[in-house]
């Protein structure tokens, strides 16, 4: 089987779903804040559920917007 280009579709939209839940993780292991004196707090007042909600909801959003786009592509 080939490889097509709907395929590629669907295949980068899973990579930047998995970039953008992986983001979420990593910033919510590692604790990362900025030390510099010019910064600005990211999800300032924003409960740890929502921020939860937020990066499982958007790579669902990500994934299934590349699966709809997918048709357009095999038309040609």
């Amino acid at each position: 089987m080939r490889i097509k280009p709907h395929h590629l579709v669907v295949a980068l939209g899973v990579a930047v779903a998995l970039f953008t839940a992986g983001s979420g993780v990593v910033a919510a292991v590692n604790g990362f804040h900025s030390d510099s004196d010019i910064t600005r707090e990211v999800f300032g007042n924003v409960a740890a559920p929502l921020k939860i909600v937020f990066y499982t909801v958007v790579p669902i959003l990500l994934v299934y917007g590349s699966v709809l786009w997918q048709p357009i592509w095999r038309r040609g």
